[in-house]
């Protein structure tokens, strides 16, 4: 994005910020699997966004071939309770922050989309899907 200003860069969630757009990308190879690491990242990016100024609209965004495969089961598989918890419970709380914050926001789906963060649509949030998203 030309001069956008880099606020957020994590390993797998950055937030980029260009003329009062916030785009929060997700990026964790092959499918955007959410793992705790993930989902604690994203809701850094959001509060992130959240606390600035020159945030009027945020775009939460997965990449050109997909949104997100959703919770990480390869990994899960091997885990207990006790670690599947913390999983769940940080993207719980990024979808409770995406509906609570002031700027409007927008999922914008390619492809797959298994992550329930694109699925709840309070009132100021949108998604934005091509057609052969999923």
């Amino acid at each position: 994005m030309a001069g956008s200003i880099a606020a957020t860069m994590s390993e797998y969630v950055s937030l980029e910020v260009d003329e009062g757009v916030g785009v929060i990308r997700i990026d964790r190879p092959p499918a955007n699997a959410i793992d705790l690491r993930l989902a604690t990242e994203l809701l850094q990016a959001i509060h992130d966004a959240a606390g600035r100024d020159d945030v009027g609209s945020l775009v939460l965004w997965g990449g050109e071939r997909l949104f997100a495969a959703g919770a990480d089961i390869k990994a899960m598989v091997e885990w207990g309770p006790d670690e599947v918890r913390p999983s769940v419970d940080a993207l719980g709380a990024a979808c409770d922050l995406l509906e609570e914050i002031p700027p409007i926001s927008i999922a914008a789906i390619n492809g797959w989309n298994r992550l329930n963060i694109a699925a709840r649509t309070p009132a100021g949030t949108y998604r934005a899907a091509r057609s052969r998203a999923a």
